[in-house]
C-alpha cells in the first residue's frame, strides 16, 4: 500500500506545482541579506552540490575576522602615534629640565625607532641641542667640546625643518660660548679656550643681524683681554720656571730668587700662587742642599812656633797713672801692633807677650775650658791658636785653610768661626781638634747668633738667604728667604730671646732692622721691620730691653725690644 501511494505522489503533477509555488513565494519574501547570501552561495543548490567555502557560517566567520584585523590595525596605528608623541615629548621635557643624560638617551631611542617620520627632524635637532647644552650650560663648561657640538648642530640640522626657528637659541649658545670661553681661558690659561671665545663672538655677531648690544660686546671683549693677560702670564711663568730650573741646576740660587721676584713684580697676583710658592720652596731646598758638610776629625798641630824662631825683644811704652798703685792680680789681654799682650789691669805691668802678626781679623778672645786660655789668630803662621791665659804659651794651633772673616762664637766648649772660603768651622776649644765644616754657596756674615735654647745658630748670607744651623748634628737645617741686598749686612745678627735682629743697609742714608722669628722647622719669618737713619757698620749692642744701633755719621739709635 505504501509503495503505491509513493508512486502516486511522484506521478502527481499537481503536487509538484504546489511545491514550486511554495518555493517561489518564499523567495519573494526573503530580505536583502538573504539575496546577498544567495549571491555568495550561488543560490539554493542540491545537497550533493553544496561547497564548504560558500557556507554561510564560514563566510560569517571570515568577515568577522577581517573586520577584527581592520580594527586592530586602526588601534595599533593610533597607539603607535601616541607612543611616538609621548617619547618625543619626554625627551624634550628632559632637555628643558636640563637632564641632559636622560634627554640624550630618549632622543637616541626615538631616532632609532622612528628614523623616517614627521617628528624625526625635531628629534635630531633636540639631540644636537642636548649635546651642546650639556657642555656649555653647566657650572664647569667644556667650551672646546661645546663648540665642536655647536658646529655639529649647524652642519647636521641646517637643512632640517624647524632649524630657522632656532635663531634665538643659537644666539644664546654663541653668547654663552663667547663668555664662558674667556672665563675658562683666564682660569686655565688656555689659548684654545680663548680661540673658542673669539670664534663664538664672530658667530654671535652673525646670528644677530641687528648687532650685538654695545654693553654686551664691551663686556665680552674685556673678558677676552683679561684672558689674554692670564695666558701671557702663564707663558711668562713657564719661561721663568724653565729659567729657574736651569739656574738651580747650576747652583745659582740667588739668580733664581731674583728671577722669581721679577715675575712677581710683573704679575703681583702671582705672589700667593701655589706654583710660585713652590718655586721658592724648591729654591730654598736647593740652597740647603748646597750647604755641604765635611767631617774633618783633624787634630791640632803640636809644638810652639815661637820656639822655632830666634828670640827677640820689643821695646814697649808703659805709662802709669800713679806710682803707688799695687797689683790686685787682675790681668787683661789686649792686642798691640803685631803682638798679643797680657798686662796687669792695675799697674800696667806686662805679664807675657806673644807675637801673632799684624792685621789680625779679630781681637784676642778669653775662653773658659779645662785650662783658661786666649783665642787668637796668628797672621804670621795663618793659624788659629789657643794661648794659655797665665803664661801665653801655645796650647794648640789649627789651620783653617783660609783667614777668618769675623770673630768666632763659642758655645758648649766648641768654637764656631767663619772663613773667607764661605765656610763655618767647628773646632773643639780644649784640644783644637777640627771636627767639621760647612761650605756655603755664598759668603756668610759671622759670628752666628745662638737660639735661646742653644740648639740652633742663625747666620746671614751675603744676600737674600739666612741659614739655620743645627748644633746636634752639626749641619744646615733650613735656608730662609729674608730680603737683603748683596753686602748689605755688615754686622752679625743679634739674639733677643725668641727673636733675632738683623740689620741691613738699604741705601747710603737708610738701614733697617728686621725682626725674625724661628719656627720649629728651622724656617725664619720676618714679623717686624724698623728703619734706622744712616748706615750700620758696627755691631749692635743689646742691654736688657734696649738695642743700641750705631750708624753713620756718629749716631746711635736706641730701639725698645720686647716680646709683644
Amino acid at each position: 500500500m505504501a509503495d503505491k501511494s509513493s508512486d502516486k505522489s511522484e506521478l502527481d503533477p499537481e503536487a509538484d506545482r504546489q511545491q514550486l509555488a511554495e518555493k517561489a513565494k518564499q523567495q519573494l519574501q526573503r530580505g536583502r541579506l538573504t539575496a546577498f547570501s544567495d549571491r555568495l552561495t550561488g543560490g539554493p543548490v542540491r545537497n550533493e552540490d553544496q561547497k564548504v567555502s560558500r557556507s554561510p557560517a564560514v563566510l560569517l566567520l571570515t568577515g568577522t575576522t577581517v573586520v577584527c584585523f581592520l580594527l586592530a590595525g586602526i588601534f595599533w596605528f593610533i597607539n603607535q602615534r601616541n607612543v611616538e608623541e609621548r617619547l618625543l615629548k619626554d625627551a624634550q621635557t628632559f632637555l628643558e629640565q636640563q637632564k641632559y643624560l636622560d634627554a640624550e638617551a630618549r632622543f637616541v631611542q626615538f631616532i632609532a625607532q622612528y628614523p623616517k617620520t614627521e617628528s624625526t627632524a625635531a628629534a635630531r635637532i633636540g639631540l644636537h641641542r642636548t649635546r651642546v647644552e650639556k657642555f656649555i650650560l653647566t657650572d664647569t663648561p667644556d667650551v672646546i667640546k661645546g663648540m665642536a657640538e655647536f658646529k655639529e648642530l649647524e652642519s647636521e640640522c641646517r637643512e632640517l625643518p624647524g632649524f630657522n626657528e632656532l635663531q634665538d637659541t643659537l644666539r644664546r649658545y654663541t653668547d654663552r660660548l663667547a663668555y664662558a670661553g674667556a672665563v675658562v681661558a683666564e682660569i686655565t690659561q688656555s689659548e684654545e679656550a680663548l680661540a673658542v671665545s673669539r670664534e663664538a663672538l664672530e658667530l654671535l655677531q652673525r646670528y644677530t643681524p641687528d648687532g650685538v648690544p654695545a654693553s654686551r660686546l664691551q663686556r665680552l671683549t674685556e673678558r677676552q683681554r683679561v684672558a689674554e693677560g692670564a695666558i701671557a702670564r702663564k707663558q711668562t711663568f713657564q719661561a721663568t720656571s724653565e729659567k729657574i730650573s736651569s739656574l738651580l741646576q747650576a747652583g745659582d740660587t740667588a739668580g733664581a730668587i731674583r728671577t722669581r721676584e721679577e715675575l712677581i713684580q710683573r704679575f703681583p697676583s702671582l705672589a700667593e700662587d701655589k706654583d710660585v710658592l713652590k718655586m721658592l720652596t724648591d729654591i730654598l731646598n736647593r740652597e740647603k742642599e748646597l750647604v755641604v758638610r765635611t767631617d774633618l776629625a783633624r787634630d791640632a798641630i803640636p809644638g810652639d812656633p815661637a820656639l822655632e824662631q830666634l828670640p827677640a825683644l820689643t821695646p814697649a811704652l808703659r805709662t802709669q797713672a800713679a806710682s803707688d798703685l799695687t797689683s790686685q792680680n787682675r790681668f787683661v789681654v789686649s792686642f798691640g801692633r803685631d803682638s798679643c799682650w797680657s798686662v796687669d789691669a792695675d799697674t800696667g805691668d806686662p805679664r807675657w807677650r806673644r807675637v801673632i802678626g799684624a792685621g789680625a781679623p779679630f781681637a784676642p778672645l778669653p775662653v773658659d775650658g779645662s785650662r783658661k786660655g786666649v783665642l787668637v789668630y796668628s797672621t804670621q803662621f795663618e793659624q788659629l791658636q789657643m794661648l794659655a791665659e797665665d803664661t801665653g804659651e801655645v796650647l794648640w794651633r789649627q789651620s783653617l785653610e783660609a783667614r777668618p772673616s769675623a770673630p768666632p762664637a763659642i758655645a758648649a766648649g766648641t768654637i764656631f768661626i767663619t772663613t773667607q772660603n764661605n765656610e763655618l768651622w767647628q773646632v773643639a776649644a780644649d784640644s783644637g781638634r777640627a771636627l767639621a765644616k760647612l761650605k756655603f754657596p755664598q759668603p756668610v756674615t759671622g759670628p752666628p747668633a745662638f737660639s735661646s735654647d742653644g740648639q740652633f745658630m742663625i747666620i746671614p748670607g751675603d744676600q737674600i738667604m739666612v741659614y739655620t744651623i743645627s748644633l746636634n748634628p752639626f749641619g744646615c737645617l733650613a735656608a730662609s728667604r729674608i730680603p737683603h741686598g748683596p753686602g748689605s749686612v755688615r754686622v752679625p745678627i743679634a739674639s733677643a730671646g725668641r727673636y733675632f735682629l738683623m740689620c741691613d743697609n738699604q741705601t747710603t742714608a737708610k738701614a733697617r732692622i728686621q725682626t725674625l722669628q724661628l719656627e720649629s722647622s728651622g724656617k725664619l719669618t720676618e714679623i717686624a721691620e724698623n728703619p734706622v737713619d744712616g748706615q750700620v757698620q758696627d755691631p749692635m749692642l743689646l742691654r736688657g730691653y734696649e738695642l743700641f744701633v750705631p750708624s753713620t755719621p756718629q749716631r746711635v739709635t736706641a730701639v725698645r725690644v720686647s716680646d709683644e
